[in-house]
């Protein structure tokens, strides 16, 4: 009971410095490589329709200009190039990648919480197979899983430090993830956030329109 206190109370400190972070980077990363030994990385859903929007995205008289229309180009080209140019095991490494990114990402946003919610984001992540899953397909389910964390990393730092710059990051994030996943254009709503802030009215419209 006191080692797994001990071990408790280490995780909690290492969550405050950078070295922790690298440690929690190169966890995932190796909690990732573990898993796909006996799950290898594979084309996940849809894969086919990006890899066709992929390979017409530069075409000036596409094939298949449909598949352009829904399909948002940023899942295309990653995935797409991914493959193209990584090659299986190079896709299989930034799949990794994306994964220890997007563990980070939650952590960092859950320590607005405290250290205590930033461990235990880390380690349900990295534990979770269905979480896992998504970064074990090519496809646009794995992108958006990362871009998403990230922006949620964005708007808990905007929130909690509310300035004109961050909150422009946080709209061009909606831009962003409107090019992963068309539904993601609901986000526009976060423009109302600023607006419940405790901050003067002039600065919450600043803000607002910032957004």
């Amino acid at each position: 009971m006191n080692l797994a206190r001990r071990v408790w109370h280490r995780l909690l400190t290492l969550t405050e410095t950078r070295r922790g972070g690298v440690l929690l980077f190169a966890l995932a990363m190796g909690v990732h490589a573990v898993e796909s030994i006996a799950w290898p990385v594979r084309l996940g859903r849809d894969s086919l329709s990006y890899l066709r929007a992929y390979s017409e995205v530069f075409e000036w008289h596409a094939t298949l200009p449909w598949l352009m229309l829904q399909r948002p180009p940023v899942s295309p080209l990653l995935v797409g190039s991914s493959l193209d140019y990584l090659g299986g095991y190079g896709t299989e490494i930034a799949m990794a990648v994306l994964f220890a990114l997007s563990v980070l990402a939650w952590s960092a946003a859950a320590r607005t919480f405290g250290a205590a919610a930033a461990a235990a984001t880390a380690i349900a992540l990295v534990l979770y197979p269905g979480y896992g899953e998504l970064f074990h397909e090519v496809s646009g389910d794995a992108v958006f899983a990362a871009a998403f964390a990230g922006w949620v990393l964005l708007l808990v730092r905007a929130v909690d430090s509310p300035t004109v710059r961050r909150f422009a990051a946080v709209g061009l994030g909606v831009v962003a993830l409107s090019l992963v996943r068309p539904g993601n254009q609901v986000l526009v709503l976060v423009a109302f956030v600023p607006l419940i802030l405790g901050l003067p009215w002039r600065r919450r419209l600043a803000v607002a329109a910032a957004t």
